[in-house]
């Protein structure tokens, strides 16, 4: 999705801050790639994670990309992110 976003012709995404929430874990643990094209575009990235995943494995890649790119990453129950679903909209 991040990918998709980055790789975009129509809008310009350099200083870009995405606000992402996320239900299901990534299950692929290389972000180096993802990270650089961040990196290159000055996006920061929020993640909003369940912690009541409904797949994938790995939690930490959302942290990390968040961590390399000078963003933010909470985990917190499903009643929450109904309420910070607004907030992120704004």
């Amino acid at each position: 999705m991040l990918n998709r976003f980055l790789d975009n012709n129509q809008v310009p995404v350099c200083g870009s801050n995405i606000g992402v929430l996320v239900k299901r874990y990534p299950n692929e643990t290389d972000i180096s790639g993802i990270v650089s094209k961040l990196r290159r575009f000055h996006v920061t990235v929020t993640f909003m994670t369940s912690r009541n995943s409904s797949g994938g494995m790995y939690s930490e890649t959302l942290y990390n990309i968040a961590s390399r790119t000078y963003g933010f990453c909470s985990f917190d129950d499903n009643n929450n992110l109904n309420w910070v679903s607004c907030l992120l909209i704004r």
